[in-house]
């Protein structure tokens, strides 16, 4: 019938949830059970560097993509960081063969930063005229892991030796989100 939004009722016949790593949550809320968790991603950026490929890599190590500035993007490549929250023991079961796959690629952390998507205390139900949880923080926003991105450092000089260990110029991270068959949902 339609959705209510911070301008107001919209009358509709379909609507397509766009919330990334909130979506569980927001539908949950709608009474919708969707599978979703998220984990850290962490990025570099480094100075600039000679080239060695144009394009996109990526294998277990670590993933880079050159960069417009003359640098590279880089970040772990099988490597996640994932905060325990309620929905990790929700959704334990459906997500245990990724588990079992990656137990030691993951590290995990007791407990998301406040007020996000899995954090122990972000409100699970609100009402409509509510300030709900993804309207309180917008953009997740945390830590890069930077232990993880000098060990990609490492890896990318012990791969490309002629062009030695990279300096990174700036960091960030950021949350995505995934559910047990790593196809996205719509």
């Amino acid at each position: 019938a339609g959705v209510i939004t911070e301008q107001g009722r919209i009358s509709c016949d379909q609507v397509v949830v766009a919330g990334g790593a909130w979506s569980s949550l927001f539908l949950r809320a709608e009474g919708v059970k969707v599978p979703q968790l998220s984990v850290l991603a962490s990025v570099g950026a480094t100075a600039a560097m000679p080239q060695v490929y144009a394009g996109n890599v990526a294998d277990d190590r670590f993933a880079f993509r050159r960069r417009l500035d003359g640098g590279y993007s880089i970040a772990p490549g099988a490597h996640h960081d994932f905060y325990l929250g309620p929905d990790a023991f929700r959704h334990f079961g459906a997500f245990l063969p990724v588990l079992k796959n990656d137990f030691t690629k993951t590290k995990f952390r007791s407990a998301s930063p406040q007020h996000y998507p899995d954090a122990w205390g972000t409100k699970r139900s609100w009402s409509g005229d509510e300030v709900s949880p993804f309207a309180r923080i917008r953009v997740l926003t945390p830590q890069p892991n930077m232990a993880a991105l000098a060990r990609v450092q490492d890896e990318f000089a012990a791969a490309l030796p002629a062009l030695g260990r990279p300096k990174l110029k700036a960091a960030w991270a950021g949350m995505i989100d995934t559910i047990p068959d790593v196809v996205p949902v719509i």
